[in-house]
């Protein structure tokens, strides 16, 4: 059976998050967060719009588009760290959704799972402990 799913509580500004992709649009790529001091990925189990949509407002893009999964996101490297998401959609950080416990998953970095949101990026989401967005060469 899997582990039982879990929030993210007492993490706050050790935690990151930024969108990884190959054209430099700030709101759509690959999700990344980052935890105890490295990158990883989120897995695209159970990924849908409401957790695109938590991702999108976290980096200050007005609305998610699509929520982007194994076929269409761009492969990771090194962590997965997240599985299982379950957003409601009025969380303010990703982490903040239920998941299952950091680091347990059943994914390959072929289900990474990522984002594309409208609009361009607000400087409120640096108060929320975001990263900002690159093009994979961090």
């Amino acid at each position: 059976s899997r582990p039982p799913r879990h929030q993210t509580h007492g993490y706050g500004s050790n935690l990151e998050m930024r969108l990884v992709n190959s054209a430099g649009h700030r709101c759509l790529g690959r999700v990344e967060i980052k935890f105890q001091g490295e990158w990883g990925t989120v897995c695209d189990d159970n990924w849908d719009l409401r957790d695109a949509s938590v991702v999108c407002k976290q980096l200050g893009c007005p609305t998610a588009i699509s929520a982007i999964g194994r076929v269409n996101a761009s492969e990771g490297s090194g962590q997965i760290w997240l599985d299982n998401i379950s957003c409601e959609g009025h969380e303010a950080t990703l982490w903040e959704c239920k998941h299952q416990e950091w680091g347990k998953h059943y994914c390959h970095h072929r289900e990474d799972a990522g984002v594309t949101c409208s609009g361009k990026l607000e400087q409120k989401a640096s108060q929320r402990g975001v990263a900002s967005v690159t093009n994979g060469n961090n």
